[in-house]
């Protein structure tokens, strides 16, 4: 009787740990601010995941230092953990723990200058940088708009790079004319093509950098869970968020 008791007591303990296990929420980890391009499509994600399975999520703000700290921070948490990121740190020991779960896409860049700005478009930025110095912003080595705008200074011979902690700052100091121009990711841009302070000369695609889905201690069926729902995805849906 003892020994059934015991049985019994420990069948229990088993099936309340996988009940709360299967309840566990994932950590959707978003390496920048409330209200980046990041945080801004991690929502848009969750909403549609949410909609479509019993998978629950929980946002973890992580931001600076380009990344890391959200990087570092999914190294060590023990939780079931998503993040995005790009296919140019997949081999980064950064991203030591996590694999790839789903490429979302690449990305298009919008550049910004201010309204009062004489730039009407890049032909113009490409001529100006030819009479003085165009500073550009970007928001730390590594990060989109660093790539976007280190790819447009290849045709722009006198450039200098600004490099900041987040677009809201970048984009302060494009209006007091600290910088001349900043790229921001078309998926976080919304807030600033509605901003009349603010004028877009054109777009930067970087066909070589995908938007990689990278996931951490999640279950063989949460992972298929995921892909099967984003793959029935309508591509408007990515499109609409700025990827290609």
């Amino acid at each position: 009787m003892e020994l059934q008791k015991l049985f019994k007591m420990k069948l229990l303990l088993l099936l309340f740990f996988c009940v709360n296990l299967q309840a566990q929420p994932i950590e959707f980890i978003v390496a920048a601010a409330v209200g980046g391009p990041d945080d801004t499509i991690t929502r848009k994600l969750i909403l549609k995941l949410e909609e479509q399975s019993n998978l629950k999520f929980v946002v973890i703000n992580k931001p600076g230092a380009a990344h890391t700290i959200g990087y570092n921070y999914m190294n060590q948490s023990v939780q079931p953990s998503l993040m995005i990121s790009n296919n140019n740190i997949v081999n980064n020991d950064l991203y030591k723990t996590s694999k790839p779960v789903f490429k979302l896409g690449t990305f298009t860049n919008i550049v910004f200058v201010s309204k009062a700005s004489p730039i009407k478009d890049m032909k113009d930025l490409i001529e100006l940088s030819q009479k003085r110095q165009i500073n550009f912003a970007h928001g730390g080595v590594g990060t989109a708009s660093h790539k976007a705008m280190s790819r447009l200074c290849e045709k722009i011979l006198n450039c200098l790079p600004v490099p900041y902690k987040g677009a809201s700052q970048a984009m302060l100091d494009l209006l007091n004319g600290t910088v001349d121009t900043f790229a921001v990711v078309s998926y976080g841009a919304d807030s600033f093509l509605q901003n009349t302070s603010y004028k877009s000369i054109g777009k930067i695609t970087n066909e070589d950098n995908w938007v990689i889905l990278f996931g951490k201690n999640l279950s063989d069926k949460n992972i298929e869970t995921i892909q099967n729902i984003l793959s029935g995805v309508s591509l408007n849906f990515f499109i609409e968020m700025g990827f290609n």
